[in-house]
């Protein structure tokens, strides 16, 4: 598979530190340190028939989650929804899936104190999918229990959203071997009239 057969079915806008861009061509500096480091916290958010769900609230995490890294962005609150709106609106979807991301950034040369970097705010709207098929939303799912331990509060505040995802990742390979490979997510479908119920917008 060739680059452009790679990114050709990604769909969506993303709004790169200053600039929106087609989804397909959205990139980071390789030495940012939300790349290298994880050094990044982030809220993932959903529109769905055009509202945007409860975003007030994620809104209010997310800047919580910036302040307990330190982290500070040149914008409001009420800057980081328009721009996620934006997203949104550019993309043409009505039901999104919204990814908002706080990147400590770019070391300056010479030095890697990261209360040097300036932070980066990355943001996109893709199409919304269902991690659940339409069968397993109304029937349950069967769970296995992984022995791999999260990382520990003493380690990070659990409240602070983060991409320390390695442990969950190790812990989901063990059930996922005993399987064949398969999409991560199905093709997207409608909601079952339980999730319907419990949306609401802000």
């Amino acid at each position: 598979m060739t680059h452009e057969e790679e990114l050709a079915p990604i769909r969506g806008v993303a709004y790169m530190d200053g600039r929106f861009v087609p989804l397909a061509e959205a990139a980071i500096p390789v030495v940012d340190r939300g790349f290298v480091r994880s050094d990044v916290t982030y809220d993932a958010l959903h529109a769905w028939k055009g509202r945007i769900f409860r975003l007030d609230d994620h809104i209010a995490r997310f800047e919580a989650s910036m302040r307990g890294l330190r982290m500070q962005l040149p914008h409001s609150g009420a800057d980081i929804a328009a721009i996620l709106k934006e997203c949104v609106r550019r993309s043409g979807f009505r039901d999104a899936f919204i990814m908002v991301i706080c990147s400590r950034g770019v070391p300056p040369p010479g030095t890697r104190d990261p209360r040097l970097c300036r932070n980066r705010l990355y943001a996109w709207a893709q199409p919304f999918m269902n991690i659940a098929e339409p069968r397993q939303q109304a029937e349950g799912f069967r769970m296995i229990l992984a022995r791999t331990q999260r990382i520990p509060s003493e380690s990070l505040d659990q409240r602070i959203k983060n991409f320390h995802w390695l442990d969950l990742t190790w812990g989901c390979s063990r059930p996922m071997s005993a399987t064949p490979p398969s999409r991560s997510c199905p093709p997207p479908t409608a909601p079952s009239p339980r999730a319907r119920a419990s949306t609401s917008s802000s």
